[in-house]
């Protein structure tokens, strides 16, 4: 159980110490815009060729969330650790807009922070994007990731059904098309200013680049115009970490609420207040904070309940002063390039078994390995306590050869019929595989 209480900062902070310290926390007590000690000026960090979370790098505690078994074999055999290191609880505001409906199911958003906050070495540049006077692809950006199985389902309100429908369309190949995310029919090319809250970790199954995963609540300024400023919002308390994850990382929060800031520097209270809730849902508490915005206060049913609060909120301002600003971005090209890993490359453990469920024949991994090697992984299997070093309790050994496929290693550690069948249904790739 997460808590908003960002980790304590020691008096000789290391690199990738999160420092909460010099970040202002907002009505949940969260930290806000936190940035590791490295990022001096601004610059993404770095530490330890790449493995930041060792204590080289960080006096802070570090939740590891260990994959399934499957992309714990996968991670023994190409040398990378198959889940996610996560830090704490944060809030990044920033430019955000839309990545992909990736393979393994999360629906995946980019954040372009304030000054760079929170990113590393690692993160992507955002290609087909101009921010500020930078040029295009020069800025780096922080991943939003939410598992669609989760929560989009269940999206009711319009802007999310529209973005849930959108979403799933540009997975057509005859379609192709980017979800826009600003109904500014004047600034569709300019990536919407938001706030995202949840747990910031790096993700050590792909380079270790920060992002935000599970996204607990989202907040996007689709319409920045005074007489038609729109937000969408969703809010929860618990998600899963995706694919390479098997921990519900649920919030504890005072009460069970979830303060949402709509961010405007104005003593001057909005006009009108409408909202769009699902359903029968009663409009949530908010509150006009002077030189701050419109805060929401959502109550949520405690996190194993999994309750999902969604809201299209529409104000009328007096006036467009004190609006909420952040890195000017702007597409440069009608869609917007895919800018992380091709979620289909064969070079990834989504991506590999996703693509043996298609006709044809089945890619070869990209990893070389020694005839010698003997890979032994360690899968956690406990729920997740108080954010602290999780220690191993299960263990699953693979035995690579030279030439052999990934799947007939995977399958190895198996007995027939006891594969895991959660998204890919391992069990039935299997059983193919042995008929082989």
């Amino acid at each position: 159980m997460w808590t908003p209480s960002p980790p304590v900062v020691s008096s000789a902070p290391r690199a990738f110490d999160l420092r909460s310290d010099s970040a202002p926390r907002d009505a949940n007590g969260i930290a806000i815009n936190p940035q590791w000690t490295s990022q001096a000026g601004g610059r993404p960090a770095s530490c330890s060729a790449g493995k930041p979370w060792e204590p080289a790098c960080t006096n802070q505690p570090v939740v590891e969330d260990r994959g399934n078994p499957t992309c714990a074999a996968y991670s023994a055999v190409s040398g990378t650790f198959g889940g996610h290191k996560d830090w704490s609880v944060a809030q990044y505001t920033g430019a955000i807009g839309w990545l992909n409906y990736a393979e393994d199911w999360d629906f995946n958003l980019m954040l372009l922070p304030q000054n760079g906050a929170g990113v590393t070495d690692q993160n992507h540049l955002a290609k087909g994007v101009k921010v500020d006077s930078a040029a295009a692809g020069r800025t780096p950006y922080i991943e939003l990731e939410f598992d669609s199985n989760e929560i989009v389902g269940r999206f009711q309100t319009s802007w999310w059904s529209k973005l849930r429908d959108a979403a799933k369309a540009s997975k057509d190949p005859a379609d192709g098309s980017t979800p826009i995310l600003n109904e500014n029919e004047e600034k569709h090319d300019i990536l919407p200013c938001g706030a995202v809250y949840g747990i910031l970790g790096l993700d050590a199954e792909h380079g270790g680049a920060s992002e935000v995963h599970p996204v607990h609540a989202l907040a996007i300024q689709v319409d920045d115009r005074p007489n038609t400023n729109t937000w969408a919002i969703f809010a929860r308390n618990w998600g899963n970490g995706g694919y390479c994850s098997h921990y519900d990382h649920q919030l504890k929060t005072d009460g069970g609420s979830l303060w949402v800031l709509l961010p405007r520097v104005t003593n001057a209270a909005p006009l009108e207040i409408n909202f769009e809730l699902p359903g029968n849902a009663a409009p949530p508490h908010s509150e006009f904070w002077p030189g701050k915005g419109l805060a929401i206060q959502f109550k949520l049913p405690p996190p194993q309940s999994q309750g999902l609060a969604e809201a299209v909120v529409r104000l009328r301002w007096a006036d467009n002063t004190g609006t909420f600003s952040c890195p000017v971005a702007q597409y440069t090209d009608s869609h917007l390039l895919n800018t992380i890993e091709d979620a289909t490359s064969p070079d990834s453990i989504e991506g590999y078994l996703r693509s043996l469920l298609k006709p044809g024949p089945a890619p070869k991994l990209n990893i070389t390995i020694a005839p010698t090697q003997h890979a032994e992984v360690s899968v956690d299997v406990r729920e997740p306590p108080a954010p602290k070093a999780v220690k191993p309790t299960g263990r699953l050994s693979v035995q690579p050869a030279a030439g052999e496929d990934l799947l007939d290693r995977v399958c190895a550690a198996f007995a027939p019929g006891q594969e895991p069948t959660n998204k890919i249904d391992l069990r039935k790739l299997c059983a193919k595989q042995r008929k082989k």
